[in-house]
């Protein structure tokens, strides 16, 4: 919604800043890695911090950024769509698993 806003506002002057958070070390984040098992994809998660992550943010208004994605290493994600969704069906965690 935030990337559609951007378009519809960017020559109102108006800025918008589209925040793309990756895993952030939260007890939600801990639960989160809990119930998924442990598997190959959460051992290579790169997680990133929300004294980290508010830097970024506070960083991308001030230079008025378009984006702000954090931990840097998932920006590849915006230009690869096809090997996020390999790399999640491959070492992703079973859906079925997760849910029970």
């Amino acid at each position: 919604a935030s990337e559609a806003l951007y378009g519809e506002l960017r020559r109102s002057g108006v800025h918008v800043l589209t925040v793309y958070p990756g895993p952030i070390h939260t007890d939600m984040g801990a639960q989160a890695q809990r119930a998924l098992g442990g598997g190959v994809a959460t051992r290579l998660v790169v997680w990133g911090t929300a004294e980290g992550l508010a830097r970024r943010v506070r960083r991308g208004i001030e230079r008025r950024r378009r984006r702000v994605i954090y931990p840097a290493v998932y920006a590849i994600t915006r230009h690869l769509p096809g090997l996020t969704h390999f790399l999640l069906a491959r070492f992703g965690p079973d859906p079925a698993a997760a849910a029970s």
